[in-house]
Formats: C-alpha cells, structure tokens, sequence
C-alpha cells in the first residue's frame, strides 16, 4: 500500500540467495518497515552489515538466565528443582513449557543440535569432517566452565585416535560461537 507504512517480516533470511540486496533495496522505500530475523551470527555477516550500515537494531536473544527461567517456574517450585531441571534440561525459552514431557524435550533439543550443528555449521562451513565437529561439540559440552585451550582439544581428539589439528578445532569452534550454540567467554 504506497500510501500507508507497510510492514515487512523476513524469517531466516540468509537462507536466501542475495538477500541482502533485496533488503537493501526495500530500505529505500519510505512506506516500508523491515525487521529481518535469523538464528545465527551469519545474517549480519559480510555484505548486509556494510550495505545496512547505520540503518539495522540488532537484537540479540539469549537462552534463559536462571532468573529468567525461575520466572517460569510455578510459584511453589523450590529453587532446588528449578535449578536441577535448568542444569539437566538447558534454557532454551520453550524447554520449561515441555518440561514434563521428557521423551519431547530430547526430540526438541535433538531437533535443534541437528538443524543448528548438523544443518547449519555442517552447509555454511563446508565441513567435510562431521564425526570430527560432533567429537569437539561433545568435548564443550563435557568441559563447559572451564578453560578450554585449542592446542589441548586437539591433542585430545589425537590421543582418541581422531588426528586433526590446532587450525581445525579452531575453525570448528568459531563455526560453533557462530551459529550461538556455544558462547566464548574471554579472561
């Protein structure tokens, strides 16, 4: 409608080839208000963060806190199991409304590490190697909290008898902060 603001949803975006420049040349009209959302550090990579330079929010969501996911909870919920379910089940936004229902949790966080590592990771970064990527996202989620230096990771994947380098874990695990299903923490 040229004379009224029209609003425009895009979900996943850089699924789409060239996208960026048609968002571009969507920004240029007047009537049009765009919000663009994907689930993965690759949408505001490259050429769309320059040719929208000055002219995107970006808003990044984050699983729950534990606070956040205590708001949640019922009010009777001691913060004892609250805390043991958000250790045992993770934080993702709809994990405390599936919660009771085990066997939907696993199909759900296995439909996210298959869509998110296995889909995602595996096609954006051409890795050739999955038993390789699926070894190194087993070793951050066994060692989350603690220190994890590249050179050991890859020592470790050698000594398990998976030979591969300092280079490739590191390529591996920013593929993996990429796509937000680990989050680095500097010192």
């Amino acid at each position: 409608m040229p004379d009224k603001m029209n609003y425009l949803f895009f979900d996943e975006i850089q699924m789409v080839e060239n996208f960026q420049k048609v968002i571009d040349s969507l920004f240029l009209l007047d009537t049009v208000d765009i919000y663009v959302t994907g689930s993965n550090a690759y949408l505001l990579s490259g050429e769309i963060a320059t040719l929208l330079t000055g002219r995107y929010i970006e808003i990044k969501l984050f699983p729950f806190s534990f606070r956040e996911f205590m708001q949640t909870q019922p009010a009777h919920t001691s913060r004892e199991l609250a805390y043991r379910q958000y250790i045992e089940l993770g934080s993702f936004p709809y994990i405390p409304q599936i919660s009771q229902d085990r066997e939907m949790v696993r199909e759900y966080l296995s439909g996210l590490y298959n869509t998110i590592v296995l889909k995602d990771v595996v096609s954006r970064k051409k890795i050739t190697d999955v038993m390789m990527l699926q070894s190194v996202v087993r070793f951050l989620a066994d060692n989350i909290g603690n220190i994890s230096i590249i050179k050991r990771i890859s020592d470790t994947m050698t000594s398990l008898g998976r030979k591969t380098t300092s280079h490739t874990i590191e390529n591996y695990i920013s593929a993996l902060t990429d796509s937000y299903i680990f989050y680095s923490v500097q010192r």
